[in-house]
């Protein structure tokens, strides 16, 4: 035999042997990264109770936190209600946002969908239920109220307690004075 032959096949098993050494390395390599995913996969599935135990506790997490917002809000419209001439203000808190309204017999209207008669009244009771408790005042722009609504909204107002003063700005005077109302002031705009 030819001694260059003989040398090309020791080449050419020198380079089949370097070649199945570094696929020796590949598969080293995929043996230990392997073994981490199975370490992995067991440290999931040694996790997974405490796992479950954590998403219960924030389920009744968000359950108390939606029962005590529900428990405000409860409490602000039956505020507002005090102020309200019909109907009930409404102010719920959820995970999905925040809704302002009004509960007119039965219908609920956002609050952008009230007429700005209804805003000016509407306005009034929220403010009146987001005070709190204590002395208030209230001044309230009724210009967008007709006089069903004005003197209505002034019937309902009177009756809050005494420590509550109402300035009611109005462009025309009520029909009437409703009891509670110690009067009012006419000026002129120049």
């Amino acid at each position: 035999m030819d001694l260059q032959i003989i040398q090309d096949q020791i080449d050419g098993l020198t380079a089949r042997l370097k070649t199945l050494r570094s696929d020796k390395d590949l598969f080293v390599k995929a043996q230990g990264l392997e073994e981490e995913a199975e370490k992995a996969r067991k440290e999931i599935t040694d996790l997974e109770p405490q796992l479950q135990t954590i998403k219960e506790e924030i389920s009744e997490l968000r359950g108390k936190k939606t029962e005590a917002l529900s428990t405000t809000g409860e409490a602000l419209s039956a505020k507002m209600a005090e102020a309200l001439p019909e109907g009930k203000g409404l102010l719920e808190i959820s995970d999905d946002g925040v809704f302002i309204g009004w509960d007119l017999k039965g219908v609920r209207r956002p609050y952008a969908g009230l007429s700005a008669g209804q805003k000016a009244t509407f306005n009034s009771a929220l403010s009146h239920a987001l005070l709190g408790p204590g002395p208030k005042l209230l001044i309230i722009e009724g210009g967008e109220l007709d006089q069903d609504n004005l003197i209505s909204t002034m019937e309902k107002l009177a009756g809050l307690p005494e420590d509550t003063q109402v300035i009611l700005n109005s462009w025309h005077r009520p029909f009437g004075r409703p009891e509670g109302w110690l009067g009012w002031k006419e000026t002129e705009i120049q």
